[in-house]
């Protein structure tokens, strides 16, 4: 997955499942903050990506989300798991992830280069 777009995807997966607002998200791959704002309710998302310059707005039906990501033209679906697990597909790569979050970070495991990624929301 794009990093810009993973970071924004371990965002949204953040604040739904520790049910936090925030207005940015830090990229331990960077060491640097980014900015991002909008709705992340259960039924609904809708967030800026300040560095792209472009939405995610997605709804939710049955646990599991379809996500449209303005910036790539192409869908991410993400499942929340219960308690703090995620999981998800994106139709740009064809390229399964997963993870968890908690109060201290967001880890993120991308199919496509067999690693995980730390954000902090």
């Amino acid at each position: 997955m794009d990093p810009k777009k993973r970071r924004m995807v371990a965002y949204i997966a953040g604040r739904l499942i520790l049910n936090k607002e925030s207005t940015a998200v830090y990229d331990h791959a960077t060491k640097k903050w980014f900015n991002a704002a909008g709705a992340c309710k259960r039924d609904k998302v809708e967030v800026f990506d300040y560095e792209r310059q472009c939405y995610m707005v997605g709804v939710i039906q049955n646990g599991r989300m379809s996500i449209f990501d303005n910036g790539s033209q192409k869908f991410v679906e993400l499942k929340l798991k219960g308690g703090k697990k995620f999981e998800g597909f994106d139709y740009e790569t064809g390229k399964h992830f997963g993870g968890e979050a908690d109060p201290k970070a967001v880890a993120l495991y991308d199919f496509q280069d067999k690693k995980y990624y730390h954000y902090v929301v």
